[in-house]
């Protein structure tokens, strides 16, 4: 069933019998399915702003989406602020979120930090 043709998924070239197993037409050319960028999906109307403390060990270091069983979701922004701890590596944020990474995890996006 493999002639040599290719199919592209998720930017991964695939047999063309890959591409049979995931439902995908085979055609000379390759398919493309393109992921929406972190920005698009930032500005989407599909994901909702709020305050939250985010729970980060290296915050300087983090590459700003945080997976939900990181983030608390607080009333406001006085209220995020107040109950930020440092010391136990609790920061007040405006985030963004949630959505689904490709690895089926819910993301929040930093937005600001709030200190």
């Amino acid at each position: 069933m493999d002639n040599g043709t290719t199919v592209k998924y998720n930017g991964c070239e695939r047999s063309a019998l890959c591409g049979f197993i995931l439902g995908l037409s085979i055609i000379d050319e390759p398919i493309y399915i393109n992921m929406p960028s972190i920005e698009q999906l930032i500005q989407s109307n599909t994901m909702h702003s709020c305050y939250a403390l985010v729970y980060t060990p290296k915050r300087e270091q983090s590459r700003n989406r945080f997976p939900d069983l990181c983030v608390f979701k607080m009333e406001s922004e006085q209220a995020a602020k107040m109950a930020a701890q440092p010391d136990k590596n609790l920061y007040p944020a405006l985030i963004r979120g949630p959505s689904r990474s490709s690895e089926g995890v819910m993301l929040y996006y930093l937005l600001e930090w709030l200190d």
